[in-house]
């Protein structure tokens, strides 16, 4: 699994698009049991990425949201190059789906972690990027403060030329505002002066020719129209795409309509026209496909909270359970409780009990051996008596036949004084 995270992290890292989950899906899984945080966190992270490749916006929402749930920001260790990493593409995804307040607090918290991770470039970079989503919001005040704000910060940890990018976000500002255009001017001298990127023939690349829109708009603002168009047609590059052809032709227009040419008004009229409706098709195709995914994203949700009601209805009726089992448990607890307290103060009163009978028995032995003690003593005491009392009773046994043979003599002679008696 290692080697398979390795192979996605290089995959990611050369913008090569994912094109299955079914691998991540296994790494995560894997990871979520034996990784460590920061492991989890980029398994997840690339699952993510994964999703993204694929078109999945709301699951891959979803999966940078486990991504960075699983950092531990407390740790020493804790990556947060890579939660920033997770914020920042997480703020691509919002953006996409026209969810601009959650794409600001991305970029918020992109930019912290960024500044965690020592990383202050891309964390000004992030910060930047919120004053871009307050000029979609129409929130110029915000833009503004966030703008000067960071070129402050750039100016502070000196990175010059950023800085120097920074402040045409304040020009396009400027030139809209005839007050300011004094400000913006200076910001545009400034710009010219010290900026790396103009070549020797004090020309800037393709890709940072809109700075030129500013500058005519400028000079459109204080009326030196001719500067003006030279500005405008300065914008134009060969590479170019139809649709950017928009704000040079919209300059060109607005300045031939002040110089009142109509053969110029009509032409340029028509290409404005073209390239805005071409611009109004293309807007509409990123619209619905934004309303698409934003759709998906909502639905999503939705289902996602179904899932989530029934993961609680399901948990609340485990715990409900759990708790049934536990007060089971505790009066099952409390009736072996009472019942062992009952049958141990048994065992303790027959233990008493069996003691007091002891108890008594070895009392009454002791009685009964004091008794016979008594008995034999008395016996003892008695025996000298018995020899005087034996004479008296040899004697009577001795009289008792001369008594026998007396009686004998007395009742044959009784008769014979009967008869003498009745003689008389």
């Amino acid at each position: 699994m290692h080697d398979e995270l390795l192979r996605a992290r290089k995959m990611n890292k050369e913008y090569i698009d994912f094109t299955t989950d079914s691998v991540m899906k296994e790494v995560a899984a894997y990871y979520d049991r034996h990784g460590t945080p920061n492991e989890r966190m980029e398994a997840h992270y690339l699952l993510g990425c994964t999703y993204r490749d694929m078109g999945e916006a709301p699951r891959a929402i979803d999966c940078y949201l486990d991504a960075a749930a699983c950092a531990d920001t407390t740790a020493t260790d804790c990556d947060f190059y890579m939660l920033a990493s997770i914020y920042g593409q997480m703020a691509k995804l919002y953006h996409q789906q026209l969810l601009l307040s959650y794409e600001i607090e991305a970029h918020h918290k992109a930019s912290h972690y960024h500044f965690l991770a020592k990383d202050t470039l891309y964390a000004l970079y992030e910060q930047k990027m919120i004053a871009g989503v307050y000029v979609l919001q129409n929130k110029r005040d915000s833009a503004e403060l966030v703008i000067k704000k960071t070129i402050q910060s750039y100016r502070d940890f000196g990175y010059l030329q950023e800085e120097l990018r920074t402040t045409t976000m304040l020009m396009y500002l400027y030139v809209e505002q005839p007050e300011k255009l004094s400000e913006a001017k200076q910001l545009m001298d400034r710009y010219e002066t010290m900026s790396v990127y103009f070549d020797n023939r004090h020309e800037l690349p393709s890709s940072m020719r809109q700075y030129y829109y500013y500058k005519g708009k400028y000079y459109e603002g204080v009326n030196n129209l001719d500067s003006a168009e030279y500005y405008y047609r300065k914008v134009y590059r060969p590479e170019m795409c139809f649709a950017d052809y928009d704000p040079m032709y919209r300059g060109l227009l607005s300045v031939f309509r002040k110089l009142d040419k109509t053969d110029s008004i009509a032409k340029y009229s028509q290409l404005y026209c073209e390239v805005n409706d071409s611009s109004i098709a293309k807007r509409d195709q990123e619209v619905t496909a934004r309303m698409a995914a934003s759709y998906n994203y909502s639905n999503y949700q939705k289902k996602s909270a179904e899932n989530e009601k029934k993961a609680s209805v399901f948990k609340s009726y485990v715990i409900t359970l759990l708790v049934a089992f536990i007060i089971g448990l505790i009066l099952f607890g409390i009736l072996l409780q009472r019942h062992v307290l009952v049958k141990h103060e048994k065992q303790r009163t027959i233990e008493r009990m069996k003691a007091e009978i002891a108890l008594l028995t070895r009392e009454y032995e002791g009685k009964l051996n004091q008794l016979q003690q008594r008995k034999n003593h008395i016996r003892k005491g008695l025996k000298p008596f018995r020899k005087s009392w034996d004479m008296p009773r040899k004697r009577t046994k001795d009289f008792r036949p001369k008594t026998k043979s007396h009686r004998k003599s007395f009742s044959c002679s009784t008769p014979s004084l009967k008869k003498k008696g009745t003689s008389h």
